[in-house]
């Protein structure tokens, strides 16, 4: 705000002027008030003296918005003098600009940027995409969402966050086929042990207590129990009634019958249920798995903050991501070819991409909407 002090041998004035943000270039400034001692101070236009300005522009200013095709911004034409310019989108993020331009009177054109991405800093510190943009003046608001971080921090603004998410990888699902060792999955591994072990301590301890008491009975003819009993009854096959079987060996046999039902009914329910589903297979669960498998090749979002905090990380698995551009592993796509690159490299299995959840959610979604099969 300004204020012009004038006096004269007869009178003396001052006037009260505004510089009104975003005003057309070489715009004079607006007198908002005057004062005189005869009127005292009175107003000379519609705003009060100190008018919110940057609550609502007074004037509707023109702004220059960057923005890129992301899930939240879907671009539907392209059309102007120069091919970064008139650009229009729909979406979430995009009607999110419309209700502020209205709430904040301004009216917005749309550039993308030139490399299509959000920006990082280069190795000689100039800065690419949207973040490079803001920082030149060549568009006055970038519109993400963007990733925040530190670096970026200290040379653009943020505004408040509009939501928190985690960065995934999306990779190719297995085809449906037939496990050779499908045998085994209803039960579990210590399930099987526990079997065996028993399979082998039951007759053991049998046979130990049949000698003991073979030495101990005098006059009366004992045989050594059969040791493929428990096996027979674990496979539903009949055991002999032998009279030669001591009652706390048909005790054991009897226990160990009851255990075999639970055991064997457990098992026929759960095969059944494996068999009446097709197992795919899905290899990769934690970024570990992906670098392990030399075979697959990791796509990363072009000048993203994700890029940008892998190539200065030093330590820990992320570094070991880092080490991947150098083994023909790592490669970099614009967002606008996400889509392209799901349909293809990643549906071909040998590629994952990393992205955001709330992106992979959007891809899967429409993928799911065009073909169907989830």
């Amino acid at each position: 705000m300004l204020i012009i002090y004038e006096e004269s041998l007869d009178s003396i004035r001052c006037g009260v002027y505004l510089q009104v943000p975003y005003s057309p270039l070489g715009a004079q400034a607006l007198k908002v008030a005057s004062w005189t001692p005869q009127r005292g101070l009175a107003l000379t236009s519609s705003l009060p003296l100190f008018p919110d300005k940057f609550s609502r522009f007074l004037q509707q200013p023109t702004l220059k918005l960057a923005a890129e095709i992301n899930p939240l911004m879907t671009m539907v034409s392209q059309e102007g003098p120069r091919p970064h310019q008139g650009v229009l989108f729909v979406g979430p993020a995009a009607n999110l600009v419309s209700y502020l331009a209205k709430a904040l009177n301004f009216s917005y054109v749309y550039l993308r940027p030139p490399d299509g991405s959000w920006g990082i800093k280069l190795d000689d510190g100039r800065w690419s995409g949207m973040v490079g943009m803001v920082i030149k003046q060549e568009v006055d608001i970038a519109v993400g969402p963007f990733g925040v971080s530190e670096i970026r921090a200290a040379v653009v603004d943020f505004t408040v966050p509009i939501l928190t998410d985690y960065i995934r990888f999306l990779g190719a699902r297995g085809r449906p086929e037939v496990d050779p060792w499908g045998f085994l999955f209803p039960l579990e591994p210590l399930v099987w042990a526990a079997i065996l072990g028993a399979l082998l301590v039951l007759p053991l301890t049998t046979l130990l207590m049949a000698s003991c008491f073979t030495f101990n009975t005098h006059g009366h003819k004992y045989s050594l129990p059969a040791t493929s009993a428990y096996l027979r009854i674990l496979l539903n096959q009949n055991v002999s009634d032998s009279p030669a079987y001591w009652s706390w060996e048909r005790v054991v046999l009897a226990v160990w019958g009851l255990v075999t039902v639970v055991l064997t009914q457990s098992y026929a329910g759960n095969l059944m249920a494996l068999l009446a589903v097709r197992h795919i297979p899905q290899p990769y669960q934690t970024l570990r798995d992906v670098l392990d498998d030399k075979s697959i090749i990791t796509v990363w979002e072009q000048g993203s903050s994700n890029v940008q905090f892998v190539r200065e990380v030093e330590s820990g698995i992320y570094r070991e991501i880092a080490g991947l551009k150098e083994k023909g592993r790592l490669i970099y796509k614009p967002h606008s070819k996400f889509a392209e690159t799901i349909d293809t490299l990643v549906r071909r299995g040998d590629h994952v991409l990393m992205e955001v959840d709330f992106g992979l959610k959007i891809y899967m979604s429409r993928d799911y909407s065009s073909s169907g099969i989830l």
